[in-house]
């Protein structure tokens, strides 16, 4: 244990001090190496792990975001109360959420400011692992402001942390009784179905959780590692968002496509636009009528310039959204793919309608696990 303990202290200067990531992960591992629980080698080693999947690609990212995870539960587990815990926390949830949590809120609920109180005492023990503290104040906070189903959700969480799982359950469903379109709650629940060994129920969560908030990025990293757990695959797609010209552009934009170059993703959307707006004097055009326009008329481009075109591996997600539209999901694809501010309250107004079809459509990124011989 000392000589992992020199070895670690070496790695932290390496990181911290000498800006030397490589060197820095590679006396972690030897400190690991001779202890498996030496706390500064495990945070080392998890954070050098999370910078390097941030640039990684997507379908590259989850092997690495899964060795930073082990090592961060080894930590939670034998060092409840490392100085370390909050730092990696905090990087593992800015990597495996991804960037895009932002566009879906949750609704506010304006609460009594004595439950706000319990709950930011019961949030404050909950973040230095002392759930047996944190959950009678969440309890207190669910007395006082019944209405908000965040605090149900996070009292649940404590029995979950407490090994009380019906009980952990038992709140996210008074949560979601309230709120179906929780998304934390859901995955939060699917999360207690897997502890339980049921991963059917969980994946349904899962996948539930993903089509209530698309952007909930850290939804589709779970959803990935029950798919992983099961045996199944995930197929994933690179997406190049294509840039969104003027509405009020004169000039449509043009692609080349030829033999020398690769198809850059960039669709005009001004140029479908024009005709929208020769219908509407006033220039108002529904963004997600645009969307489906400028994909249809993309895919419309590549098949004219080149009919083998989307059997390109550079095609891919223009294949995807042809497949989609061919089955009536093409407003699921795009929200799925590509939603950002102008398109969320259309979103939103779909999911209130149609969320079982945003369900279907995103079933189809999971591969079943292959049949047994």
């Amino acid at each position: 244990e000392k000589k992992a303990a020199k070895l670690s202290q070496k790695a932290l200067i390496a990181l911290t001090e000498e800006q030397d990531p490589v060197r820095a992960y590679e006396l972690a591992t030897k400190a690991l190496n001779k202890n498996p629980n030496d706390p500064d080698a495990l945070a080392v080693s998890a954070i050098i792990l999370l910078s390097v999947a941030g640039g990684l690609p997507m379908e590259q990212r989850s092997d690495t975001i899964n060795q930073a995870s082990e090592l961060y539960n080894q930590l939670v587990a034998t060092s409840p109360n490392s100085q370390w815990l909050p730092l990696v926390s905090q990087v593992y949830l800015e990597v495996a959420g991804g960037a895009k949590m932002a566009l879906v809120q949750p609704v506010e609920v304006s609460c009594p400011a004595e439950a706000v109180a319990a709950f930011n005492r019961a949030e404050e023990r909950f973040a230095v692992r002392d759930y047996t503290q944190a959950k009678p104040f969440y309890e207190r906070a669910v007395g006082l402001c019944p209405e908000n189903p965040h605090y149900k959700v996070m009292y649940g969480d404590a029995f979950f942390m407490l090994g009380d799982i019906p009980g952990a359950r038992a709140q996210y469903d008074l949560a979601l009784a309230m709120d179906p379109n929780d998304w934390q709650a859901l995955r939060f629940r699917a999360d207690s179905f897997a502890k339980e060994g049921d991963l059917s129920r969980a994946r349904q969560d899962a996948i539930a959780s993903v089509a209530a908030n698309v952007t909930y990025g850290f939804g589709w990293t779970y959803l990935e590692g029950v798919q992983r757990a099961s045996g199944g695959g995930y197929h994933y797609v690179q997406v190049q968002k294509p840039e969104r010209a003027s509405a009020s552009a004169t000039e449509p934009a043009v692609v080349v496509i030829d033999q020398t170059t690769v198809w850059p993703m960039h669709y005009a959307v001004a140029s479908m636009t024009a005709p929208l707006r020769a219908v509407d004097v006033n220039g108002v055009v529904d963004p997600l009528e645009a969307e489906r326009l400028a994909v249809r008329w993309t895919i419309e481009a590549l098949q004219q310039v080149n009919p083998a075109a989307l059997d390109q591996p550079e095609n891919a997600l223009w294949r995807l959204f042809a497949e989609a539209d061919a089955a009536g999901y093409l407003d699921e694809a795009i929200f799925v793919l590509w939603l950002d501010e102008a398109l969320v309250p259309a979103y939103l107004d779909h999911r209130a309608r149609h969320r079982d079809r945003i369900e279907t459509y995103i079933s189809l990124y999971l591969a079943p696990a292959p049949q047994a011989p």
